[in-house]
């Protein structure tokens, strides 16, 4: 059987199309999808352990649940970036909200 493909010519656009699907796979992050932290999962005798970067964000603010056989952790931040005087007259304000949630399935055990 033949099979088609679909003919797209190459040009700046479309390579720099390509370019930023590239950086955004290698980087694991896209402002649609927002941060994923990254994980290790290891396997004792007698549990699993889950051990997640979690860079900047306050352990208090960071929530663990399960439901139905899936492990969310998910938690959200403010970031706050300011260049001022010192009598607070702003000159740059800029406000940032970052946030994840992952989940994983339970193995049965």
């Amino acid at each position: 059987m033949n099979m088609l493909a679909k003919y797209q010519p190459l040009t700046l656009g479309t390579t720099l199309q390509d370019i930023d699907r590239f950086m955004d796979t290698f980087f694991n992050t896209t402002a649609d999808r927002g941060f994923s932290p990254l994980v290790d999962i290891a396997e004792t005798n007698d549990a699993y352990i889950i051990e997640a970067e979690l860079p900047g964000f306050d352990e208090k603010n960071v929530e663990v649940n399960i439901d139905g056989g899936i492990l969310t952790i998910e938690s959200k931040k403010i970031e706050k970036s300011e260049n001022a005087n010192a009598d607070k007259n702003y000159v740059l304000k800029e406000r940032h909200m970052v946030s994840f949630c992952r989940t994983f399935r339970l193995p049965e055990n």
